[in-house]
């Protein structure tokens, strides 16, 4: 299955909801996920432009989408970036292909 990275940002209404009240948003972030069909592989809070940075596995890149959406759409997020990841081996075979593959650039002649 496909990896993906996730970063996502709190709006300060949420992060000032979740200072008065504490809720484990891993819990229900990994449910979402397995609903998918996937699995989240690391949770973790940041500092900095994004609060969390999560790396999930997920059946293709129309679950990514799904996920996105539906983990947005209560208004609580001020950003929501995917990010999809190869492993070594993937990139590896990608380099072998693009080995074999020309393309020609802007004013590089016919």
């Amino acid at each position: 299955m496909p990896y993906f990275l996730v970063q996502a940002s709190y709006t300060p209404q949420a992060l000032a909801a979740l200072a008065r009240q504490p809720e484990d948003r891993e819990a229900g972030f990994r449910r979402l996920v397995e609903s998918l069909n996937g699995r989240v592989h690391s949770f973790f809070w940041a500092q900095g432009e994004y609060d969390l940075v999560v790396t999930v596995e997920l059946p293709d890149a129309e679950a990514a989408n799904a996920l996105a959406v539906t983990a947005i759409s209560p208004g609580h997020a001020r950003a929501y970036r995917t990010t999809p990841l190869f492993t070594n081996d993937e990139t590896m075979r990608a380099f072998a292909r693009a080995g074999e593959l020309s393309f020609r650039g802007p004013g590089q002649g016919g």
